[in-house]
């Protein structure tokens, strides 16, 4: 190995198995002859003791919690013991959902191969199919319009499909369902598992004869797990199958190194994939377009003949499904050896024959991604030895911490056990929803549902959340002649329904800020919702409206370090009201910054402020009305950032062009730096944040390191970066045989590797572009 690749530390995870039988899947022991005869062909294994006891329970008409390490056949479990049923006309259907769309298309495949060889031995055709939101409005009319015997979903589309008119009789054939899994539940956290939990609950009760299967990977304290969703599901547990997996640590300045020094071994070697994961589609493009860059120059080739032949390939969840499935069928054939990917294939996903996987960086996904992620490594049996490698940035906190105690690691891959999950079970917008799903299953008077509520707590959310429905026009009584909790709530305006329901979202993306009410005497608060990162971006300005489907409320306060939003209530309606708004940033940079010029470019170094102040400032009492004293409170509304950094004044035509035309050409520039500062300074994944300021005609590099971070060595660089610049224009202007030369800030690298798009270059010329 290399000099230049440094290994922090290496240890060995040793094999383990379940406890196997002596049963095939047609054993009668096993109770399903008719089913095994015709896939022991597609199934020709013996059978773990725990699969045989699984399905034995569910045959049995119990619940189940399937607790299974990875590459154990816990999927088997309920696929087998579904299509047993369906092939004796036990039950008329199922549904397995899933916690990602990626991982309902790989389990299709893997039933898929299971039914052709049921309607080969027996003539018997099952039929299935998934029902997620990568499939077209007609696409899915036609599921609901055939009804499947086997729906493979994800949880949100199920759960929003309940509040759209039923012209199928698609969602009465669902709510008769008989029997309903859950595949690795505890990937789930948060809102997602809490609607997991109301599913069963409902579903439960409006369909006894149901029968529910949770499966997970290993948890701790399994019993307390199993009760947050159904205690009376009998808990099977059992370890999954690994051999040897020999593991390495290593600091981020060893990963270009490390991975071309493993090049040649996997190219030379017949079959053997290396998995690599990173946790952003950004890049892990980077990432591939460097590596084919250094086989163009490895191999003397163009760089799209090697594309085209690339070992190379990213799979992504912005890629379409033929997209995907090109790169599956290049794995099945040899001919892609290297599959760089985000968390999208961390959860059960089966690539055969892989035999490395890299991941960089600490997983988003945490200690149980970490733990998914090595389960990708597949054993046909527990002599084999595979190889496992986590790359950490000392930049970055946790990368940090685990680098310097990597024993924490040692122990958390031996134990192979995903943490218990916290519920976010007290939001009331949460209830409102979950109030609406009850009715839309048939529980429609009050007391049935509150007989949900397991505490006082509970209860009081769930009463508020049905006054509140009934407050804003969604719901309204019934029966009044009946006591309160028997009166029955009905719809009684669908597109204040429709309305709420597109606002509520079972997965919250991004950080969450709190929307928080104070009490008039401001001595308690009460925490009445949450916002999303980018909404923040756009509403949180003291004075601006917040609004959640009909309620609004006005921002008064804004508490940066605590994620936090001070609210008061608004009594009218939303429509009248002005948003205040945010200029672009001024930059201002002390009088002492180094600076060096080119042609087209004043670039200066040094500490600065870079500071956003509001156009102009509008503020309202609860009541909607103007507050008159504006302009003595614009000062206030602002939001400042002091940091070091560069400046870069962008010498512009002295021919004047329009605002849209300068941001597309600052946007340029900007991915031309970084493009070049990439290829010159070997900077794969800059650190730095980059402004663009269209109004001024600036572009702001900074960073949190101060003068010792990225910002200062790209000024003392940026010569080479120049060059880089230079060398790509030059490039694009032989490749579009202009007649004048182009200058640096209006080539885009975006499309190709050395970046030149002829057609925004051809219409941006003649009119914004001088010598």
């Amino acid at each position: 190995m290399s000099n230049h690749c440094i290994i922090k530390a290496t240890f060995n995870i040793q094999p383990q198995e379940s406890e196997k039988t002596n049963h095939f899947i047609d054993d009668p022991e096993v109770g399903m002859v008719k089913l095994g005869k015709a896939l022991k062909q597609a199934f020709p294994h013996t059978l773990y003791k725990y699969q045989v006891e699984a399905m034995k329970t569910v045959l049995s008409n119990s619940d189940l919690f399937l607790t299974v390490g990875t590459g154990a056949g816990k999927t088997e479990v309920f696929l087998f013991t579904i299509l047993k049923e369906l092939i004796d006309e036990k039950i008329s259907n199922a549904i397995i959902i899933y916690p990602t769309k990626q991982l309902a298309a790989d389990q299709e495949q893997r039933l898929t191969r299971y039914c052709n060889h049921i309607l080969e031995a027996t003539g018997k055709k099952i039929t299935y199919s998934r029902y997620n939101g990568d499939l077209s409005k007609q696409d899915l009319e036609q599921i609901e319009k055939k009804k499947p015997q086997i729906i493979l979903a994800t949880l949100d589309k199920l759960f929003y499909r309940r509040f759209k008119e039923d012209i199928y009789g698609f969602l009465d054939w669902i709510k008769q369902t008989d029997i309903l899994v859950f595949d690795e539940i505890h990937a789930g956290s948060g809102g997602y598992l809490t609607h997991v939990r109301e599913f069963i609950a409902v579903f439960k009760q409006t369909n006894p004869k149901l029968r529910v299967i949770l499966a997970s990977a290993t948890v701790k304290d399994i019993a307390s797990f199993r009760d947050n969703f159904l205690q009376s599901a009998k808990i099977v547990q059992a370890v999954g199958k690994r051999g040897v997996i020999r593991v390495m640590i290593l600091p981020k300045d060893s990963l270009e190194q490390f991975i071309l020094e493993r090049i040649d071994p996997h190219l030379q070697r017949i079959g053997g994939i290396c998995l690599v994961f990173i946790d952003s589609v950004q890049k892990v493009s980077q990432l591939v377009a460097k590596f084919n860059e250094q086989l163009m120059i490895k191999a003397g080739l163009p760089l799209e003949i090697v594309k085209q032949n690339s070992p190379f390939m990213c799979i992504n969840s912005q890629l379409t499904e033929s997209d995907k499935a090109d790169i599956i069928k290049r794995i099945m054939d040899g001919s892609l050896r290297f599959l760089f990917t985000t968390s999208l294939l961390e959860l059960g996903m089966d690539i055969p024959n892989i035999q490395h996987i890299i991941n960089i960086g600490w997983p988003i996904t945490g200690k149980n991604g970490l733990i998914q992620r090595m389960g990708r490594l597949r054993f046909q049996d527990i002599s084999q030895k595979k190889n496992f490698t986590l790359i950490l940035d000392t930049e970055r906190v946790l990368d940090k911490y685990y680098l310097e105690n990597y024993r924490i690691i040692k122990t958390i891959l031996e134990e192979n056990t995903a943490e218990q999950i916290l519920f976010n079970s007290q939001s009331l917008q949460r209830m409102k929803a979950f109030v609406l799903f009850r009715i839309y299953m048939g529980l429609t008077t009050i007391e049935e549902i509150l007989a949900f509520c397991q505490t006082l707590e509970s209860k009081q959310i769930t009463q508020t959340a049905i006054v509140m429905l009934l407050a804003d026009g969604i719901l309204r009584t019934r029966n009044h002649n009946v006591s309160a909790d028997r009166r029955e709530l009905i719809i009684a305006d669908e597109q204040e329904l429709f309305q709420f329901i597109r606002s509520h979202k079972i997965r919250s993306a991004g950080q969450r800020w709190l929307l928080v009410e104070k009490s008039l005497d401001n001595n308690f608060e009460r925490i009445i919702g949450e916002i999303d990162e980018q909404r923040i971006l756009r509403m949180a300005l003291p004075g601006n409206l917040i609004y959640q489907g009909r309620q609004g409320d006005i921002c008064r306060v804004v508490k940066l370090l605590e994620r936090k939003i001070i609210v008061e209530k608004l009594q009218i309606n939303k429509s009248s009201i002005e948003q205040n708004k945010l200029k672009a940033p001024s930059i201002q940079i002390d009088k002492q910054a180094r600076v060096f010029r080119f042609a087209e470019l004043n670039i200066r170094f040094g500490k600065m402020v870079i500071q956003r102040e509001t156009t102009e400032v509008v503020r309202y009492t609860k009541t909607g009305n103007k507050i008159d004293d504006n302009h003595q409170h614009k000062q206030s509304f602002h939001r400042q950032e002091k940091t070091s950094g560069l400046l870069i004044d962008v010498v512009l035509p002295a021919k004047k062009i329009s605002y849209k035309k300068k941001r597309e050409v600052l946007s340029l520039l900007k991915d031309l730096i970084l493009k070049c500062t990439e290829i010159a300074l070997h900077i794969s994944e800059p650190s730095f944040r980059i402004i663009v300021n269209v109004h001024e005609s600036k572009i702001v590099i900074y960073d949190r390191g101060g003068e010792l971070g990225n910002a200062a060595f790209l000024f003392r660089e940026f010569t080479k970066v120049a060059k880089q610049m230079s060398k790509l224009v030059k490039a694009a202007t032989q490749r579009e045989q202009a007649q004048e030369p182009i200058l640096p800030l209006f080539a885009n690298i975006a499309e190709e590797s050395i970046g030149m798009v002829d057609s925004l270059l051809t219409q941006q010329k003649k009119e914004i572009i001088e010598e």
